[in-house]
């Protein structure tokens, strides 16, 4: 219900309003698509919670972009390192990121990379926690999160 509330006033009925649409899309849209990013982020951990295993939620996640193609051919670390490399060419991409209601595959990896490595996940799991690692506190966990998801 609240995605569908998102599109309609950052873009279905914004064309029809003329100036008040434009001013609609730029005051509440930017906030209402981050919140959406968000959500996105706590769907896939919802994900990662349900199906225990951080490899085949990664992989959920690349079936996105290729498709019915066999995601097991794809070399998830070299898939972020040239994103990584794009985004560090093309700066431009961070301001259409403000307008995006989803973020980047590969920064919802590296979300979910974090939770997967956090007091909050093992917590909820019930999986013993891994010793002589460090895990993300939750405060920690967040600040990371938002630095990836905000433009």
């Amino acid at each position: 219900m609240y995605h569908t509330l998102v599109q309609m006033l950052t873009g279905a009925i914004t064309p029809y309003l003329g100036f008040i649409g434009v001013l609609l899309r730029t005051t509440a849209g930017i906030p209402l698509m981050a919140w959406s990013r968000r959500s996105e982020i706590t769907a896939d951990r919802a994900g990662l919670l349900c199906c225990g295993d951080i490899a085949i939620a990664e992989q959920a996640l690349v079936r996105f972009v290729i498709g019915i193609a066999d995601v097991k051919q794809v070399d998830i670390e070299d898939y972020l390192r040239k994103f990584k490399e794009v985004r560090e060419f093309h700066k431009l991409g961070e301001l259409q990121d403000l307008f995006d209601s989803h973020p980047e595959i590969p920064k919802r990896i590296e979300a979910l990379r974090l939770f997967a490595n956090s007091e909050i996940y093992y917590s909820l799991t019930g999986k013993p926690k891994p010793v002589g690692k460090k895990l993300l506190k939750q405060e920690d966990l967040n600040q990371q999160v938002n630095k990836i998801v905000q433009p």
